[in-house]
């Protein structure tokens, strides 16, 4: 293959895969993503933005000196993998449209305080 004929291939890769890696994740510098944000987010994005809630939460509230206030999150976790989780916030956020133009980390706790009976 010659130069030209790779560079055109890596054109067509490169075009072709533009409009999904714009849809793959929601503008951030927005200040928060919302739960529409959250659901256009691919599947990979949105595991992760789940565990990134979760770790913040309970970073910030062990951090304020409020560790007990993170009991009821870690029992519930316990056990848990990343898609588990992310599935119990999937379900919550597909129960309840009225409030997918709000922001998205207050609902995974939320997902996850309706799971765990917290």
């Amino acid at each position: 293959m010659d130069f030209k004929n790779a560079l055109l291939i890596a054109a067509l890769l490169l075009t072709c895969g533009a409009p999904r890696a714009q849809n793959a994740r929601p503008d951030l510098a927005a200040g928060y993503t919302t739960a529409e944000g959250y659901r256009s987010g691919n599947p990979f994005f949105r595991e992760y933005y789940v565990h990134g809630v979760i770790d913040g939460y309970l970073a910030t509230k062990h951090g304020a000196g409020s560790a007990d206030e993170t009991q009821w999150l870690r029992s519930c976790l316990r056990g848990m993998k990343t898609e588990q989780v992310a599935a119990i916030v999937e379900k919550y956020v597909a129960s309840n449209p009225a409030e997918w133009h709000r922001a998205m980390a207050p609902q995974v706790i939320a997902a996850l305080k309706q799971s765990c009976g917290a």
